[in-house]
């Protein structure tokens, strides 16, 4: 007979049940799924980020930041590299300290899937505009 582990809680959500919230960027929506409150190790969120609208300059020490465009195209602009445009299940790693901005391309807004490993915190989270 297996040993007795003790429960670990786990996190389930539907994306009916949490909430798009607009941030302090114009144009810029977040919909938070597993927040450092959840799992301190992981974060996984989704941005929206409107037509013609823009996230400025901005890095992560902690560790990588990976996305994968579940919907539209958006472009990343880098300060020391070459911008890379991404569609529809593109995938994208950005290692810790590279600073990037992101652009919505075309008519429609860009939806993405954003990790962070450490979880995101808004002090882990450096602007430079």
């Amino acid at each position: 007979m297996p040993s007795e582990q003790p429960a670990r809680l786990v996190t389930v959500r539907h994306q009916d049940d949490v909430p798009w919230e607009a941030r302090s960027i114009p144009g810029v929506l977040v919909r938070d799924v597993i927040t450092n409150s959840d799992e301190p190790e992981l974060s996984l969120a989704e941005v929206r980020i409107e037509p013609g609208s823009r996230f400025p300059f901005h890095r992560f020490a902690g560790g990588p930041e990976q996305f994968r465009v579940m919907t539209g195209a958006c472009r990343l602009m880098f300060l020391t590299e070459n911008p890379v445009d991404l569609v529809v299940g593109h995938y994208i790693s950005i290692p810790p300290g590279v600073w990037f901005s992101i652009t919505t391309v075309g008519d429609e807004p860009v939806v993405f899937v954003v990790a962070n490993a450490p979880a995101f915190t808004v002090d882990g989270c450096e602007m430079l505009e």
